[in-house]
């Protein structure tokens, strides 16, 4: 997941990747955060980047908050969650033409932390890929294409039928931004895409590609009544 924050005093830049930090620490989820001063930079990134929530002010010199919207609802295909940050309460109105999700105060900041977990969880229930951070730099990954995910030391291994990708987080951050009828957990290190499983037989998952994965026994009964229940 990614998070863009763009506002033009250095101040309430700070302060806002401050507020979304904690917030993601709270909910224990990982997510890549890019903050930026001028909206012609946080546009230019958007367009090579997939990018997933944007925090935006509106009162910016060069290109306001609401021009940025503007070109970036008419240059994007995938949807991205837009929340509009501004001292400017006579400005909510005018915001509706750019179907902002949230529309929040900076006097009021507290109210961040629940508006990004609503727009976290919405997010995780309709996503179909997931962009993660790896030493080449950031790449972008379809959820269906994953076989598995496993721990590999201190980091995790992402397999699809292609490539591995390895990334420092930990198993337990992709279980929940998969939500629970995708994916199931096999022991400790270890998730696998329902969608890539060929059968269970004993205590092995056999990958329709014939990867064989391992289950372990306190995993075993609740992995088979999981499977069980995907299959319906």
């Amino acid at each position: 997941m990614q998070i863009c924050i763009c506002d033009d005093e250095q101040v309430m830049l700070k302060k806002i990747h401050n507020q979304v930090n904690n917030t993601l620490k709270n909910i224990e989820t990982t997510a890549i955060v890019n903050t930026f001063c001028k909206g012609s930079d946080l546009l230019h990134y958007v367009e090579n980047n997939n990018v997933d929530i944007i925090l935006l002010d509106i009162e910016m010199p060069e290109m306001d908050g609401f021009t940025v919207a503007k070109k970036m609802r008419e240059n994007r295909q995938k949807p991205l969650v837009l929340i509009f940050i501004t001292n400017r309460d006579d400005l909510v109105y005018d915001s509706f033409e750019y179907s902002p999700f949230r529309f929040i105060r900076k006097s009021h900041l507290e109210e961040l932390e629940n508006h990004l977990l609503t727009a976290i969880n919405e997010i995780r229930r309709s996503a179909v890929e997931i962009t993660v951070k790896v030493e080449a730099g950031i790449v972008t990954i379809l959820i269906n294409d994953i076989l598995y995910i496993e721990r590999q030391g201190r980091m995790i291994a992402i397999s699809t039928e292609k490539e591995v990708h390895m990334v420092y987080q930990t198993v337990s951050d992709f279980e929940k931004d998969f939500g629970e009828d995708r994916f199931i957990r096999i022991n400790e290190g270890c998730i696998v895409n329902f969608s890539h499983i060929s059968f269970i037989k004993q205590n092995n998952i056999v990958l329709k590609n014939g990867k064989v994965l391992s289950v372990s026994r306190r995993r075993r009964k609740e992995t088979m009544d999981k499977y069980k229940l995907l299959m319906r």
